[in-house]
């Protein structure tokens, strides 16, 4: 019967999820942070919509609350903010939006410690390479099933608003004018939880 034949070569591995990476896409990390760095933060500054990541405002009293290196990662129409992040943020905060391509951005993120991230596909990449995750929500939420696969995360997230989820997906500005699912997140929350992951093996 097909239901028999699927079910011998289907099914769930227990390793979580996959993503490959061609061998003259990997990027040397000693070439952005220099040879002695071993450890570093990814901060993902892009997402498909606007209403899922962080204005650059919050991500750069993130970066000011840091002092290690930290490297930004978006696409392309994220190359300004990236920049502007940098610039006001610090020197050991490195602007890679837009410089890299899907698989280099991986495996930037494949040799990092901690990866900030909204609901993106970058999200899922870390997940991929098993990386501790601190996953931002705005107007999505995790109960929709779209939250870090087999691997160490945590959520944060402002709950109990009335508005929130309004979208499966995302908006280009929020529907209410107050962005609250993200306004509110307080800075300081992700920053204590990229310290205590940092502590934990």
């Amino acid at each position: 019967p097909v239901s028999s034949a699927r079910d011998r070569y289907i099914g769930d591995d227990g390793k979580g999820l996959d993503f490959f990476i061609p061998r003259q896409q990997e990027v040397e990390i000693s070439e952005i942070l220099g040879k002695s760095v071993t450890k570093y933060v990814v901060l993902v500054v892009g997402a498909a919509h606007a209403t899922k990541r962080l204005p650059n405002d919050k991500i750069i009293g993130i970066c000011q609350s840091i002092f290690q290196p930290i490297i930004l990662l978006g696409g392309k129409k994220e190359m300004a903010d990236g920049a502007e992040i940098a610039q006001k943020s610090g020197s050991h905060v490195h602007h890679l939006c837009g410089k890299l391509t899907l698989e280099g951005s991986a495996s930037v993120i494949k040799q990092a410690e901690i990866v900030v991230t909204p609901d993106t596909g970058l999200m899922h990449i870390a997940a991929a390479f098993h990386k501790k995750i601190i996953a931002i929500w705005g107007n999505t939420v995790p109960e929709f099933g779209m939250y870090p696969y087999r691997t160490t995360f945590q959520n944060v997230e402002v709950k109990n608003l009335s508005c929130r989820p309004c979208s499966k997906i995302g908006f280009s500005a929020c529907p209410k004018g107050h962005f609250n699912c993200i306004r509110n997140i307080e800075n300081q929350e992700i920053v204590q939880l990229i310290l205590a992951m940092q502590n934990v093996k």
